[in-house]
This record gives C-alpha cells, structure tokens and sequence, in this order.
C-alpha cells in the first residue's frame, strides 16, 4: 500500500506527516518501542537493518556522485562560504547532501559483520572520494563535523579496511 494514504491520518502517533519535507519521528516512546517489538510481527521495524541498508546506500550515493569541483567553482581561492545556498543546492542533490552528512553516522550502528560486508565500498571512498566528500561538507559549512565524522569512520572501519588508508587518515594533522 502507499504509506501516502495512512499518513495523514497518523499525526497523533507520527511528528511531520503534515510536511512532506521532515522527517518522520514517533511522538511518544511507547509507539517506537511497539514498531521496534518483534511480536509486533508485521509492524516491526529492524533499526539495525535500516541502518545498514541507510549507511551502504549513502556510500553508494557518494561513491556514485562525488566528484572534483562538485559546484564548478572557478577558483579555489575564494571561500566556500561565499558560495551561495542556490548554487549549491543546484550542484548537490539533497540525496547527496543528506548522504555525505549522515551516512557515516549510521555505521555506527551496525554489527562487525556488517561493516565487514562494507569493506569494498568503504575504501573505495577512502581512497577516491574522500577529498571530494570534505568539499561538500565544507561548501554545506559542516566543519565541524569534518574531524568528528572522519575519527567515526576510522573507529568503525579500522578493522576491516587497508590499515595503511586507515592510517594515513587517522594520523593526518587537524
């Protein structure tokens, strides 16, 4: 069925089923733990599932669409934070944006196994889109997270990836 036909009817359970454009969030702990209750058979969520399935799709994302001089900048000289949101959204789908923001978050979450059965794309960004993904957070003006987000990835991936990558990432000056 289209979830589109039950949302609105869900607002006294669900936060933003009024505007398409947020996030939904349960209002009350109770009904997340009910969709996180595997009795609840066919209403049960795995959030350890949708993490995975939201953290290998994002590195796919990224590994698809990054690219050098993602908002054809003339110069490198000027600051990004001249750039203006237009041109970057223009540039960046959100798809992109919410990935390189989130998508390290998200492995986190997930079982060794898990982020074993990641290891081909993992480094595949470590090694070849990496600097790209840093231009993107720093035209999105996420430089704070930069560090914060590379030392989660290290953490999470150390075990599984070329630990020569790993590294030259973890050892790299701030």
């Amino acid at each position: 069925e289209d979830a589109s036909a039950v949302l609105p009817y869900m607002g006294s359970l669900l936060a933003g089923v009024a505007n398409p454009s947020l996030p939904l969030q349960p209002l009350h702990t109770s009904f997340r733990d009910f969709l996180q209750d595997k009795s609840s058979k066919k209403f049960c969520i795995q959030i350890n599932e949708g993490h995975y399935t939201m953290a290998l799709s994002s590195f796919n994302l990224m590994n698809m669409q990054l690219k050098f001089n993602m908002c054809n900048l003339e110069t490198f000289y000027d600051d990004n934070r001249k750039v203006s949101e237009d041109t970057i959204n223009k540039c960046i789908t959100q798809e992109l944006q919410c990935s390189c923001q989130f998508g390290i978050n998200h492995t986190s979450y997930l079982s060794e196994e898990q982020v074993g059965s990641m290891k081909t794309v993992a480094e595949e960004f470590l090694m070849q889109k990496l600097f790209f993904w840093i231009e993107v957070m720093s035209l999105m003006k996420h430089y704070n997270d930069l560090m914060l987000l590379l030392n989660e990835f290290v953490t999470n991936f150390a075990k599984v990836c070329d630990i020569e990558v790993i590294h030259i990432v973890k050892h790299s000056p701030n």
